[in-house]
């Protein structure tokens, strides 16, 4: 026994040596592959030196938009990075767009992305954002667009914003003379979206009062449902999170490697949790609609519109695509997720970029209100109609040149299903394109003037240059609830400017953004 144990201690060493040696040439043939890859690959372009396994993974921090701002200017208009070993071919002129922002059914890039990762967060076939199964997704949007484009949707819109805005005057009369802006606007868009999709309150707004006003809460017999209520708001922003997270990590790197492997755990259990949640949701909606008398109204929120698109209960959408049968409930546990994260960081962010732009710019500040005031006269404290929304237009063009300063979708991204030729250059089917419109927004290429904010540019007859102005994207897969959030942000800064003068705090002079990789 003694020679046997002498023995295994004595080999030991040397075959941990060989090991080590194995690994090191198995770690050096990855390495030398990925280069052999890299310096033969189709269609070199210009671009940062990538590493094996994380490609460029290293330049994604801080303010994204910026980062590939000055990237693009480096390297110009047409420039390629790597995410692991898949490689990005990012666009900064308008001109090399056009064909990825076909509006045509027959374009070569109706979708956004493709791998394995869009089947990991469950949403290959569902939804619209990252739907991949085309069918699928041209029957989703066409029950988005029936539903929230349509003038009647939009009155009614209109009138809920006004009572919710309501509530949050009630606490900012309270508040003092100066609050922080964003995260009140952030919780109000919360409490709106969320409710106009499933008429459900989700006391956002309430639950911030109470944490900046411990001692004096007004929902204090609420604990539970206020409890509730923000978890279902964390957990759908950490969603929105995950999406950057599977998309830019690798997913060896994601899959192995700590922190990043029980991270992806977190987000993966916390899309179990939301599939479930959102999906009893429908669930109970549906029971209702079923137990409900068929000569009684039902209400007019989208779940419902969604449960009842061709049956019995609503009005027969035309077919698409063979697709006149009622949603499944997982379709429309996704199509609500999706267009509650559309709706909520999007408008609230656009709001306070207008803002911020034109509490920086007090000519045009001074024309919004002059503007109000010629619309409502002397009764401001009437309510607001969709007919007074429409005649907004100044205070639009202010809202569309702040989108073309601060886009809320900096970067668009698109994947070919055909070969096609992007830049002169010919591509195979499946390569993913990048359109940095944050840097076509500010090009003198396209725009006299870039960086100043001149909302009058959007007043005159003449067009912007084709695909030189992409706030809700271009394409097929442009944003279906563009007029819902153009219509959420005139009324809320109707609200307020015929209500409050405003202007920046001491900590508003200079503002910090994040970009968060949603769809």
């Amino acid at each position: 026994m003694r020679s046997h144990i002498q023995l295994i201690t004595t080999l030991t060493p040397q075959a941990f040596k060989d090991w080590l040696a194995i690994l090191f040439v198995a770690i050096l043939l990855c390495i030398a592959r990925y280069y052999y890859s890299y310096f033969t690959r189709h269609n070199p372009l210009p671009g940062p030196f990538p590493f094996p396994l994380i490609g460029n993974l290293h330049l994604f921090h801080g303010e994204i938009d910026a980062v590939f701002f000055n990237l693009q200017t480096k390297y110009g208009e047409i420039f390629e990075v790597f995410i692991g070993s898949e490689r990005k071919v990012w666009l900064g002129n308008a001109k090399l767009v056009k064909k990825i922002n076909d509006p045509s059914p027959k374009s070569n890039f109706p979708i956004r992305a493709k791998g394995s990762w869009i089947n990991e967060m469950k949403v290959t076939n569902k939804g619209i954002g990252l739907n991949t199964n085309l069918n699928s997704w041209r029957y989703n949007r066409t029950m988005v667009t029936k539903s929230i484009m349509i003038p009647s949707f939009l009155r009614q819109f209109v009138q809920d914003i006004e009572k919710f805005f309501n509530e949050l005057d009630g606490y900012w009369l309270v508040s003092g003379d100066e609050l922080d802006f964003s995260k009140w606007i952030y919780k109000f868009e919360n409490d709106l979206i969320i409710h106009t999709f499933t008429k459900k309150k989700t006391y956002a707004m309430a639950t911030y009062y109470n944490y900046i006003s411990p001692y004096n809460c007004k929902t204090f017999n609420l604990e539970n449902e206020l409890r509730q209520s923000e978890e279902l708001i964390n957990r759908i922003h950490l969603w929105q999170k995950s999406i950057h997270f599977f998309y830019f990590i690798p997913k060896l790197i994601r899959s192995y490697v700590p922190p990043f492997n029980f991270q992806q755990s977190k987000y993966l259990k916390n899309i179990e949790w939301l599939d479930k949640y959102l999906t009893n949701i429908v669930r109970d909606r549906r029971k209702e609609i079923e137990n409900t008398p068929k000569d009684e109204m039902l209400s007019s929120d989208i779940l419902t519109l969604f449960i009842c698109a061709n049956t019995e209960r609503s009005i027969r959408i035309d077919k698409v695509n063979n697709h006149s049968k009622p949603m499944a409930d997982d379709e429309i546990m996704q199509l609500m997720l999706e267009s509650i994260t559309g709706g909520v960081n999007t408008v609230s962010s656009v709001l306070c970029f207008t803002i911020y732009l034109l509490c920086s710019n007090p000519v045009a500040k001074y024309k919004v209100y002059e503007e109000i005031d010629r619309i409502f006269c002397d009764d401001k404290t009437r309510p607001i109609t969709y007919d007074d929304i429409i005649k907004m237009t100044y205070t639009e063009a202010c809202i569309k040149e702040s989108l073309r300063i601060i886009p809320i979708a900096p970067i668009l991204y698109k994947s070919s299903i055909k070969e096609d030729t992007i830049g002169g250059l010919d591509w195979k089917a499946g390569q993913e394109f990048f359109i940095n419109c944050n840097y076509i927004h500010h090009s003198e290429a396209h725009w006299s003037d870039p960086e100043s904010f001149i909302p009058d540019r959007f007043l005159n007859c003449k067009k912007s240059e084709e695909n030189s102005y992409m706030p809700f994207g271009g394409g097929v897969r442009i944003c279906p609830g563009r007029h819902m959030g153009m219509t959420n942000v005139k009324t809320l800064m109707a609200l307020i400017f015929r209500k409050y003068d405003i202007e920046l705090g001491e900590s508003g002079e200079s503002f910090k953004k994040f970009f968060n990789f949603d769809n």
